[in-house]
């Protein structure tokens, strides 16, 4: 490939054929430093301090707890709208250089902090879009984490000293209107996802009982009678069977029950299988000492789990993926830091026979319990659904930004 091909992305907009120009970062684009204040500058009211709590992935996000000053104490220019809000230091190096443009001001004043920098320039898509390609991850792996993980700080002047290669005016807005494209749908489908996420947890408190109470508040048509309780040690019995010749199964708050070849953590291939416990469809699986958290759930899979689990089988099959949503209502998550064995919240272990003291209401008819189950299915698989369409459109996005950015 000659030096003057390099210099053209391969995929281009019609009517772009000129060569991409290299230039210093800080010639395109205003790098500023933050406001540094101090404990006795925080006010209940007064100027927002934008920290890097305020970036959620790729957006930019107004929190409830973000951090107010004096107007007295702000020595620094406010942000605007379009401009690119930049993580400069935090307590994780994989969380520095995140970045997101401000897309939305309220009437306030808002400045950002003394741990994030702000990039101002005419064409905030394009640069927001820069700093998501592989240049950009790989000054920050050599800047940042010096190249071995080492947590450091993005300075000001490490990124208006960087190389960068840029087209014309006109190339960098029209690349900017692309970014928008796909930024504003995968917006789109993300608020649906946690739309949906939000109808799951109301549906939690809707259709089980609320402490206390031996009846939900929401119920379907012809259902009447009270909830019985019943030990889960009635319910369930603890499951050692071992095996190391199926699929590896993993078990998360978020995602529940799923292939471990589908996680994003790598699978130690040469990892010991022998005292790893069997799963069959229906069991239910939890980790002992996240079970706190709600990493809980009843298996749509065939397979094997870490010993550090525990395997429950229902001593009742049609009661599975009920008492799995039931077990993760919030007032059960309490419940198991409770039951759990430990010498500090870091060490809290929910181990099975405490596990089967921890009683619960169910409906006393089957056709109730699997009503709510089958519930619960389709807002998963929506979930699933609306997941899967983020992550594509962000996998394309990738692709786009790495075939159509120098």
């Amino acid at each position: 490939m000659s030096e003057e091909k390099a210099k053209i992305p391969a995929i281009r907009f019609k009517g772009f054929t000129d060569a991409w120009e290299q230039r210093k970062l800080g010639d395109v684009a205003d790098i500023r430093r933050g406001l540094t204040y101090s404990p006795t500058d925080i006010s209940n009211v007064g100027v927002r301090v934008l920290r890097s709590s305020n970036i959620n992935g790729d957006e930019f996000v107004l929190g409830d707890n973000d951090v107010f000053v004096n107007p007295k104490a702000v020595t620094i220019e406010e942000v605007r709208k379009g401009d690119i809000l930049i993580t400069a230091a935090n307590g994780s190096t994989n969380l520095v250089g995140k970045h997101a443009i401000i897309d939305k001001r309220t009437d306030e004043a808002m400045v950002h902090g003394g741990f994030m920098l702000l990039a101002r320039t005419q064409n905030p898509s394009f640069m927001n879009s820069l700093l998501g390609t592989s240049w950009y991850r790989r000054f920050l792996f050599l800047t940042v984490a010096g190249g071995n993980g080492t947590i450091g700080n993005l300075k000001k002047n490490d990124l208006d000293d960087q190389n960068i290669r840029v087209p014309s005016e006109l190339e960098r807005a029209s690349l900017g209107t692309g970014a928008n494209w796909f930024d504003h749908l995968i917006t789109l489908h993300q608020r649906k996802l946690d739309l949906l996420k939000e109808m799951k947890k109301t549906l939690l408190s809707m259709l089980f009982p609320k402490n206390g109470s031996s009846i939900p508040e929401v119920r379907f048509a012809g259902f009447t009678d009270a909830w019985e309780q019943r030990k889960l040690g009635e319910i369930f019995i603890e499951s050692n069977d071992i095996a190391s010749d199926m699929e590896i199964l993993s078990v998360s708050v978020s995602n529940g029950i799923y292939p471990a070849s589908e996680s994003d953590r790598d699978v130690n291939p040469g990892a010991s299988l022998a005292k790893y416990k069997v799963v069959h469809v229906g069991d239910l699986v939890y980790n002992s000492m996240r079970m706190r958290q709600g990493a809980v759930d009843s298996s749509l899979y065939e397979g094997i789990v870490s010993p550090a689990y525990v395997v429950a089988r229902p001593t009742d099959p049609s009661l599975s993926r009920f008492i799995g949503r039931l077990l993760k209502q919030p007032i059960l998550l309490h419940k198991y830091q409770q039951f759990s064995q430990g010498n500090s919240k870091d060490t809290l272990t929910l181990k099975y026979d405490k596990f089967a003291e921890i009683r619960v209401r169910i409906p006393r008819k089957s056709n109730e319990q699997s009503a709510i189950g089958e519930v619960f299915d389709s807002v998963d698989h929506l979930i699933t659904l609306h997941q899967r369409k983020v992550d594509i459109l962000k996998d394309m996005k990738k692709t786009l930004l790495k075939e159509m950015f120098v």
